[in-house]
């Protein structure tokens, strides 16, 4: 992993709200499927074969996205 991604994991440090929130929150989704581009986000298989997404990566994407949103300016 590289990039801008990397960079903001790295810096961070922590999650913006506890994993508890984002699991209570429904945000650890996971896939019955799994291909080979989607397999560096994969935490865990449970059980039941549903591959889960690592929270910490879900973090930086939202932190990312929030980034670019704030290099706009709000409408009037």
């Amino acid at each position: 992993m590289g990039g801008l991604l990397w960079s903001i994991m790295s810096d961070e440090g922590s999650l913006l709200v506890s994993a508890e929130a984002y699991e209570e929150s429904a945000v650890n989704i996971g896939t019955q499927q799994k291909s080979a581009d989607m397999g560096r986000f994969i935490d865990r298989v449970r059980e039941d074969g549903l591959y889960l997404l690592d929270i910490h990566i879900t973090d930086a994407r939202i932190r990312s996205i929030a980034a670019f949103l704030n290099t706009f300016d709000a409408p009037s």
